[in-house]
């Protein structure tokens, strides 16, 4: 007797696991990223708040004092949002203390600022546009002082728990009614032919009024490169300290700018010259003009 085996395979069964809600979901994501490798000796602190429900649907430890980092940008923009809307424009203007007089300024130009922030930085005009304007007025020379007023806002400081060691570097620049690049400039570091040589610091000419004590080293040959900023409070220089190795290439070091209204006159007046507009007077914070200038003359920007 034959018989005939003819055996039907079955594909294995699908194992369907069933779908979290998207608040567990939420809670199991988070729970992971918080214990991922490189992190878990890390400090957090979570808020998630429904602004539909108006309720708090997940947190962890959410009584714990953290220093404030970058998310507090988030906090300074809605804030800034609620207040006066998307479409919000700030307002500076370049005003002459006196008439033009055949493309000559007999007087200061005086720029007034309300806080802007992005003049000359990664999202906001550059300065050449404002030479550019100056010059199609025909403006060639001014007979006085670029001026920064500030006074549209508290003097610049550092505020309540900003950390010292942070003020030489971009992350801890002063703002104020005027700024201009951000207010940081660049600091070139170079070293000397042999270890223990002199090193040489050098900036822009704009930024040339910054007062810096050089307490950089030259190093040996192929040692390494380390270099920082200190600005102590109340004090005008910054200091550069640090080693260079001999024989390497400059160095370039981004820094705080200082007082952000004497940085925004240097360097349109610096632009300015570039430009070919002559420029005689010096820059100044309006602090530090007496008498004070002249604010009801002609706006030229």
């Amino acid at each position: 007797m034959t018989f005939d085996l003819v055996g039907c395979a079955k594909a294995p069964a699908t194992l369907s696991l069933p779908r979290l809600d998207p608040l567990q979901q939420l809670k199991q994501d988070i729970a992971a990223a918080t214990a991922s490798m490189g992190v878990q000796r890390a400090a957090w602190g979570i808020v998630v708040h429904s602004l539909d429900r108006n309720e708090r649907i997940f947190e962890l430890n959410p009584r714990t004092l953290l220093v404030p980092a970058s998310a507090a940008k988030l906090v300074s923009l809605s804030t800034a949002v609620d207040a006066v809307g998307w479409n919000f424009r700030f307002e500076t203007t370049v005003r002459a203390t006196a008439p033009l007089v055949d493309g000559t300024l007999q007087g200061d130009l005086l720029i007034v600022g309300s806080g802007d922030p992005s003049i000359g930085g990664r999202g906001g005009e550059e300065l050449s546009v404002w030479v550019d304007t100056l010059k199609d007025l025909g403006l060639r020379r001014v007979d006085g002082r670029v001026i920064g007023d500030d006074d549209a806002l508290e003097d610049p400081r550092p505020q309540l728990a900003w950390a010292w060691d942070d003020l030489g570097y971009p992350t801890g620049v002063l703002f104020g009614a005027l700024n201009v690049a951000e207010n940081r400039m660049v600091v070139t570091i170079t070293p000397g032919s042999d270890a223990d040589a002199p090193t040489r610091l050098s900036v822009d000419p704009y930024a040339s009024y910054r007062p810096l004590i050089n307490s950089t080293v030259t190093g040996a040959p192929g040692s390494p490169l380390l270099i920082w900023p200190e600005q102590r409070p109340g004090e005008p220089f910054l200091t550069i300290a640090g080693s260079i190795p001999a024989g390497a290439p400059p160095a370039q070091l981004s820094v705080s700018a200082g007082n952000p209204t004497f940085w925004f006159a240097s360097v349109l007046r610096g632009a300015l010259l570039s430009s070919g507009i002559e420029v005689t007077g010096e820059a100044f914070d309006v602090d530090d003009v007496m008498p004070g200038p002249e604010r009801a003359g002609p706006v030229l920007y």
